[in-house]
This record gives structure tokens, C-alpha cells and sequence, in this order.
């Protein structure tokens, strides 16, 4: 293939041919006759070919490019978001991921990682940003907390004596629009140390097996426009130290507390349809809840009063304090202090727990054996689905005027108390771990159990 010569090639070949007819020397003549042949041979062959010049392309802009490049001149988590949405296949998704969780860092707020995993649900840093948000919202001064009465020794895992006078008090946006909770910059590994207590421990041979929950902070409710009413407004919540049985109480445990006191439970449990609606039989109970059970199951057919009397009884056994979780702890143990529906993320996905859409073998069907689903990174089982557990708190309508101490809200009417994680029959609501039900004390169902929880 014959290359292609420059312009001014061309010129000089023609300027040589004009030099050739001037020449008068026969022999030169002849040769330079010679050479014009060849030349004029050559010309044929250049016009037979395509000339091109060396002249750069030049492309049209790209739109997914130039969307690119003013996220990265933007560098907010929504910029980056903003090209996500608006070019689905683009070509610089993976780059925007990182470009968004770079800049969620750079921030380091609970606003900023809330904002990279509303922008990437499925991005490659979500669960480290529920570490990281953990991690923001656990760092307290030690006024703060002694301002609330506390004693420090109840925050091991705080590591507040490390605490300098450089520790700055910063503001972070919250779950909702213009709330900030305050926080101080400081090191915290309280979710990873948690994490890892999953073995548990019994206080004696028929107590339940129980975790360690390290004091902590975290905001509770959920601001979501999807999320109920009851779940709002967001506020923020200071833990101690405290302690959850591993499993919901079980058949065979609450056996040897009704053995052992005698106490009378009427057959007046209601009956759980598949949408999570119940009707009262008189022919059911807790030994026989409607569907086949062992000592392994939750104890569902129980009322609140039947709840608070097991504790008691366990109290009197032990010389401990054991008492039912007040609701800002179990959706702590729940949600692990993030904000997710769920505690595994914000998909309810396939077969996750024992609860009325979860895809699950007996969903709609029964409870299941304790632990038969993976554990929260608390090393709490079933705290989704199998059955709704009761919590000491009185019923109110939403969280104004809520406590912000983790203790349990009595400043209510107390005939009606909260139900928290729906259950094997639930289907009514993907947000789980924040949903609240109010049942009457003296009701017993076949979808409601409880868990416990013991001071330090």
C-alpha cells in the first residue's frame, strides 16, 4: 500500500520537472529525461493514492464525559450521584463510587455517608459506611455525658480518657433536614468490639444466653418519607452499657418459669392470619400456639404482664436485674446504631429471616427455631421476623418528647406498651427495624414473644 506523501513533497517533485526542460546538456538531457519518466510515474501513483495530512481528529464532546468531568469539578457526594442517575450504563460509574465515597470521607458526617448510600445503595463502601457513621456518631466528650449524669465507667469502649483538649465539637447533619447532633472527634472501635462478643455468656444453667452492648449514641427513628409516623422525629440517643439475651425467650425456658411459679395463662391467645391480623380462639395457648413448636421455638402467647413476670422471676434467681429492653435499646441491638431498614442492608432480600415477606420457608407459616438465621454484628439473632418482642416502654403515638437517656418512656398511658420486629406472619412493612405496634398489655398472640435484657 503506497503511503501517502506531505503537501510540500508534492511541490517539490513538480518544481524539479520545470528544472529538467531548462536543462541543455544532451547526456544530462538524457539521464534527466530518465529521471522525469520515473517522476512522472510517481505522480501518477501519489494521485492514484489518498493524500492526508497529519491533522489531529477532532472528536465531538461526550455527554457522558463532560457530565463526568463536572461532577469531578463539583466533588460532592450528590454530584457524583447526580451523573449515577442520569447515566446509568455511563461509562464512569465505578469512578463516580469512589470519587463519592472519597468526598463522604473528606467530610466524615453522618449526613455525608447518609448521602453516599442514598446516591450508591450498591456501592462499593456501603457497609463501611455504616462502620464509619457508627463511628461519628459514637464519639462523645466527657461533659457531654457527665452533663446527662453519667458515670464514664459505663463507656468503656469510648475510650474517653483519651480525649485531648484538641478534641473539637463539630455539627453533623442528621437523618432529617436542619437536625445536627453534636460529637466530638475522637477514635472510636465500639461497633467492631461489639461485633466480635458474639459467644455470650449465661448467668446460670436455665438462663438465657446473653451479649454485651457497649454504651454508645446513636439516632434514633427514621426521617424517610416512607417510614411511619410513629418512627419520627429522629432524635438523638446516649446508651450505657447493657446486656440482651442472644435469642428470644424460648418455649423451654419459659416452661421452667411457669413450672416453677404456678403462674396461670389463659387460653385466650389470638390467631395470626398471613397478612399479620389476628382473632381471639380460646383453644390456643402457649404450649399450643396453633402450629407445631418445640423448646427451641420463641414463647409467643404471651402478655406483656406474662413478660415482666418471667424477669422477675429470673431477678429473684440470679440476684441480677433482669427486665425487658426499652425500645431505644432494642433498636440499637437492631440496626446496630446505623439506619437501615434492615439489619442487613436496606433490600429485604431472599430467605434473610423468619418474617412475612422474607421469602423464607415458613414465612407466613410459624415460627421457627431460635437462630435459625444468620446473626446481627452484635451477635443477635432473630431480631427481624419469628416474633414481635415486646419492650418495657408505654405506648406513645410518635417520638416528641421522647428520652434521650436509653431508658424506658413511662410518662404515658401504660395499658398499652410497643411491639418491635414484626414476625413470621408480618407483611404490612419493609421498614422493620423501625416500625412500631401498639398492643394492649393483658394481649396474648401467636405472633408476639419477647427478649430480655439485664443491666451491668
Amino acid at each position: 500500500m503506497w503511503r501517502s506523501l506531505p503537501t510540500l513533497s508534492l511541490v517539490l517533485l513538480l518544481g524539479l520537472s520545470t528544472t529538467i526542460s531548462s536543462c541543455s546538456n544532451q547526456k544530462e538531457q538524457a539521464e534527466l529525461e530518465e529521471v522525469k519518466q520515473e517522476l512522472e510515474a510517481l505522480k501518477k501513483q501519489i494521485a492514484n493514492s489518498t493524500i492526508v495530512e497529519d491533522v489531529p481528529e477532532i472528536k465531538e464532546p461526550n455527554a457522558d464525559d463532560v457530565a463526568f468531568d463536572e461532577a469531578k469539578a463539583d466533588g460532592r457526594v450528590r454530584a457524583y450521584g447526580k451523573y449515577a442517575k442520569d447515566f446509568e450504563d455511563g461509562k464512569h460509574l465505578s469512578a463516580a463510587d469512589e470519587g463519592a465515597w472519597a468526598s463522604a470521607k473528606r467530610q466524615n458526617s453522618v449526613a455525608a455517608y447518609k448521602a453516599y448510600r442514598l446516591h450508591f445503595p450498591d456501592g462499593k463502601n456501603v457497609n463501611q459506611s455504616y462502620l464509619e457513621t457508627h463511628d461519628v456518631q459514637s464519639r462523645l466528650s466527657a461533659s457531654t455525658l457527665a452533663d446527662l449524669g453519667y458515670d464514664i465507667d459505663d463507656f468503656p469502649s469510648f475510650g474517653i480518657s483519651s480525649i485531648g483538649s484538641d478534641d473539637k465539637i463539630v455539627n453533623s447533619e442528621s437523618l432529617s433536614d436542619g437536625q445536627h447532633s453534636t460529637i466530638t472527634k475522637q477514635n472510636s472501635a465500639n461497633m467492631r468490639e461489639n461485633g466480635s462478643m458474639t459467644k455470650g455468656f449465661k448467668d446460670c444453667d436455665f438462663c438465657p444466653e446473653m451479649v454485651r452492648i457497649n454504651g454508645s449514641n446513636y439516632l434514633m427513628g427514621d426521617e424517610s418519607p416512607y417510614a411511619s409516623q410513629r418512627s419520627k422525629p429522629v432524635h438523638q440517643v446516649y446508651l450505657k452499657t447493657y446486656y440482651v439475651s442472644k435469642f428470644e425467650i424460648t418455649v423451654g425456658q419459659f416452661e421452667i418459669f411457669v413450672s416453677e411459679t404456678r403462674r396461670q395463662i389463659n387460653d385466650d391467645c389470638e390467631i395470626a392470619n398471613k397478612t399479620g391480623n389476628t382473632r381471639v380462639n380460646n383453644n390456643w395457648n402457649w404450649k399450643n400456639p396453633s402450629f407445631v413448636q418445640n423448646n427451641d421455638y420463641p414463647v409467643v402467647c404471651i402478655s406483656w404482664a406474662d413478660a415482666k413476670a418471667y424477669t422477675q422471676w429470673l431477678s429473684r434467681k440470679t440476684g441480677k436485674n433482669f427486665r425487658l429492653l426499652s425500645e431505644s435499646e432494642w433498636e440499637y441491638m437492631t440496626r446496630v446504631g446505623g439506619n437501615t431498614k434492615f439489619p442487613w442492608g436496606n433490600k429485604i432480600g431472599v430467605n434473610k429471616a423468619n418474617c412475612g415477606r422474607c421469602e423464607s420457608p415458613t414465612s407466613k407459616i410459624s415460627t421457627v427455631a431460635v437462630g435459625s438465621y444468620s446473626a446481627n454484628s452484635l451477635g443477635v439473632y432473630d431480631t427481624i421476623g419469628n416474633a414481635w418482642e415486646w419492650v418495657e416502654d408505654c405506648w406513645n403515638e410518635n417520638y416528641a418528647g421522647a428520652p434521650n437517656d436509653g431508658t424506658a418512656w413511662k410518662n404515658n398511658s401504660c395499658e398499652f406498651h410497643p411491639i418491635r420486629g414484626g414476625s413470621w406472619a408480618h407483611t404490612s412493612s419493609d421498614w422493620l427495624a423501625v416500625e412500631r405496634q401498639a398492643k394492649h398489655s393483658t394481649t396474648r398472640a401467636n405472633n408476639i414473644g419477647f427478649r430480655i435484657a439485664r443491666d451491668n
